[in-house]
């Protein structure tokens, strides 16, 4: 849509000409198993609330718009929309909505940025769809959380990344099991 080109492309542009300096937390320099345990969390607490919601919601069995339009396109480019899911969209994601909307914020904003990139990321996925459609909504908030949360934690890009990739691995598991059969 056209709103979150127009955002994109200019978060893209701030980020590329605003370096970020290294936090100066206690926890920039966590090792790689403590990084990995709080991906490895997120990623758990992430589809069990998943699972918990789409049984609330009676949406287990249904594709979102973004979903079906990712499944579509599949079946013309299978290896590039893995590449772009996997890959490409958590790269690119992560660095717009944590690494600049949150890390270009004041300590004291924080929080305020955290809530804003959580709307920001589920509005730009709802293809589509109405912004009254509360589940869609919530759906693609709860990536969101987790992966904001996942962020500020302790400030590593890479870890919102990772866990994003991790993510949408195993939402792509169906249309890889497709690729294998």
């Amino acid at each position: 849509n056209i709103f979150s080109m127009a955002l994109t492309a200019l978060v893209l542009v701030y980020v590329l000409t605003h370096p970020v300096a290294k936090p100066k937390d206690k926890d920039y320099n966590n090792t790689r198993p403590k990084r990995l345990k709080i991906i490895l969390a997120f990623l758990i607490a992430l589809l069990i609330a998943n699972l918990i919601f789409g049984i609330l919601s009676g949406a287990s069995n249904q594709a979102s718009a973004n979903q079906e339009s990712i499944n579509e396109l599949f079946k013309t480019y299978p290896v590039q929309i893995l590449f772009m899911a996997i890959v490409m969209a958590p790269v690119f994601e992560e660095t717009i909505y944590r690494r600049a909307l949150i890390s270009f914020s004041s300590r004291k904003w924080t929080i305020v940025s955290y809530i804003i990139t959580i709307f920001i990321f589920a509005i730009s996925h709802m293809e589509n769809t109405s912004l009254m459609d509360i589940w869609v909504l919530i759906s693609y908030m709860m990536p969101g959380i987790a992966f904001g949360g996942c962020y500020i934690v302790n400030r590593r890009i890479s870890n919102s990344m990772l866990l994003h990739m991790a993510y949408n691995t195993v939402a792509a598991l169906p249309l890889i099991l497709t690729l294998i059969k």
